[in-house]
């Protein structure tokens, strides 16, 4: 459902937060380097390489803490430059950032969150001056990310190592402009790429880089939506995906769009697993016990069912005789322990909360 535009403006209504104590070293208020170095906003200066483009982002002040509320927030907007020489030493950038991450992180996760859920009133006079604010194509195309690490107990490295990677996704996925990066957490980044227009093969070059990196975060994506309502509804389905996968207890990294069939279904009860649990055992029957041998007839009876109640389909698409679908659906069940009927939809959503959480809704095994 489309949001208005005052819905849509608490997402990010902490790119937009005020500073007045704009001191760090290193690090350039937008205000200041738009005046320095005129651009068109949200642009990279140097659109000829991708690759040496800045991240636009927002570190928290130093003394962050009970100064967050629901509606406010005291922030930076910064932008970060790559330096020519990083690989041999930390940028100031970097270390700047690591200087500046609250020591109250709880608070500030959850200043952030509510920002982005409890919807402030609007409070930028139109998009246009966001957009020069923040450096970053509000009236484009944007897909959005949540990024994080495990929290080890580390330092807010973990955010520089963030920036990196939404810096090199960027130029792989071909981003029409420079990415916007809000540090959620000391482990946790959110993040969005902006294209001019729809870009289909975004999400496929977005999976394909963070798989293809050993050092990859967890990374969840949101569908490319166009505006100012795109940016913010991108960014709850990423968070929704995210619910999935923490809730699930997926290995890390995970890379999980919300496009992927069942995400969003799922995502609407990661809130509420325990219910979920119970209720897929009411609806599966012993179909819903952890072990291998149900597993697979879990597996089976699903793409079943997907593919129409087709035998052949479910053959084709498991690489399996079709005598033996059949015989796996037989079993599934009879396991069950009664017959599919008007309550297919029931069984397919079990099913899909089964694929996604797994052990979290699963029975343990009496054997």
């Amino acid at each position: 459902m489309a949001m208005s535009n005052s819905q849509a403006g608490g997402v990010f209504a902490q790119c937009v937060l005020r500073d007045q104590r704009a001191r760090h070293q290193g690090v350039r208020s937008t205000v200041a380097a738009d005046a320095a170095k005129p651009q068109r906003a949200g642009v990279s200066q140097d659109s000829g390489s991708s690759s040496n483009r800045s991240v636009t982002g927002i570190i928290p002040p130093e003394n962050t803490s009970c100064a967050i509320t629901a509606t406010t927030s005291s922030g930076m907007i910064c932008s970060w430059e790559r330096a020519s020489a990083e690989s041999a030493r930390p940028s100031r950038a970097d270390a700047t950032h690591v200087a500046a991450i609250s020591a109250n992180n709880s608070t500030l996760a959850l200043g952030r969150y509510n920002l982005s859920t409890r919807v402030p009133a609007w409070g930028v006079t139109s998009i246009e001056a966001a957009t020069t604010s923040i450096r970053y194509p509000l009236r484009w195309h944007h897909l959005a990310l949540v990024m994080w690490y495990p929290d080890l107990g580390a330092e807010a490295g973990e955010l520089v190592r963030l920036q990196r990677f939404l810096r090199g996704l960027a130029h792989a996925a071909q981003a029409a402009a420079s990415p916007l990066l809000v540090a959620a957490d000391r482990v946790t980044g959110w993040g969005w790429l902006c294209y001019r227009a729809a870009a289909p093969d975004a999400l496929s070059s977005v999976r394909q880089f963070a798989l293809k990196r050993p050092d990859s975060p967890s990374v969840t994506i949101g569908t490319m939506a166009p505006g100012l309502e795109g940016f913010g509804g991108s960014h709850r389905e990423a968070e929704g995906a995210r619910g999935v996968a923490i809730a699930g207890g997926l290995h890390e990294p995970a890379v999980i769009a919300a496009a992927d069939p069942g995400v969003s279904i799922a995502a609407l009860l990661a809130g509420n697993i325990a219910d979920a649990s119970e209720w897929v055992t009411k609806v599966l029957g012993d179909l819903a016990v952890d072990s291998e041998n149900d597993a697979r007839l879990r597996e089976t009876l699903h793409i079943y069912l997907r593919c129409g109640c087709s035998y052949t389909g479910a053959a084709e698409e498991l690489g399996l005789h079709f005598n033996s679908v059949k015989y796996r659906v037989g079993r599934a069940v009879a396991r069950r322990g009664r017959p599919i009927g008007a309550d297919r939809l029931d069984i397919e959503v079990a099913l899909v909360l089964c694929q996604w959480y797994g052990t979290a809704v699963l029975r343990l095994n009496p054997a």
